[in-house]
């Protein structure tokens, strides 16, 4: 009972730090969450807080936030005072959420710009990453006369080499034909390894073993 005691006391005090550094920060200003109206679905990555950190434009950087990243507006709120959801004043340009890390300013390509946040799954001489993408779709029930709108969930692929931005799909041949300068390595690579391109770890194996390549 008293280890029970000790341990809630500690995380009372644990939370009431991590908000007061949250305040701490005069970098944000009340915000009121988008939240779109009869669609059904969620744009948040994760519909709770997250614990996380964020480096805006001019270099400073925030640890211990509780954030929330709108993949569908690509907004990143953070918690402030009384609960109030907080957005950034100067752009945000990296942040990190659980073990995460998202990033901007990568060239333009399909329908993103550089304002666009991508999951970094691999930097190096070439850098994976992972665009987390949010649509809205209208979608009629079988049998039925009536169209919701629904979010759907999508993902798409990039390497990122020599500062050229090129989609990659989860196959071997747009693989090898991004990565061409050392496409006989990667193709003993992916047939070594029996890599899945359908799985991030797999991939990130594969940009890895790239990297570090003469």
């Amino acid at each position: 009972m008293i280890r029970f005691l000790i341990l809630m006391l500690f995380l009372s005090v644990s939370s009431k730090q991590l908000l007061a550094q949250a305040l701490s920060y005069q970098d944000g200003s009340p915000a009121k969450e988008i939240k779109l109206i009869n669609v059904e679905g969620t744009e948040l990555l994760y519909p709770d807080w997250r614990l996380g950190s964020a480096t805006v434009s001019s270099g400073a950087s925030y640890t211990n936030l509780l954030l929330k990243y709108n993949v569908f507006e690509e907004v990143l709120y953070f918690l402030g005072k009384d609960s109030v959801s907080m957005k950034f004043v100067n752009p945000v340009k990296e942040f990190h959420i659980d073990k995460d890390v998202y990033k901007n300013g990568y060239p333009p390509v399909k329908s993103f710009n550089n304002l666009s946040y991508y999951l970094v799954l691999a930097e190096g001489k070439a850098t994976l990453l992972k665009k987390i993408s949010k649509n809205i779709i209208d979608v009629k029930d079988f049998n039925s006369s009536i169209t919701t709108k629904r979010i759907m969930d999508d993902k798409f692929y990039f390497l990122f080499i020599n500062g050229a931005i090129s989609p990659v799909k989860n196959d071997k041949s747009s693989f090898l034909n991004v990565l061409k300068d050392k496409s006989s390595e990667m193709e003993s690579f992916f047939k070594a390894n029996k890599t899945n391109f359908k799985k991030d770890e797999d991939l990130i194996a594969a940009a890895a073993y790239y990297n570090s390549l003469k």
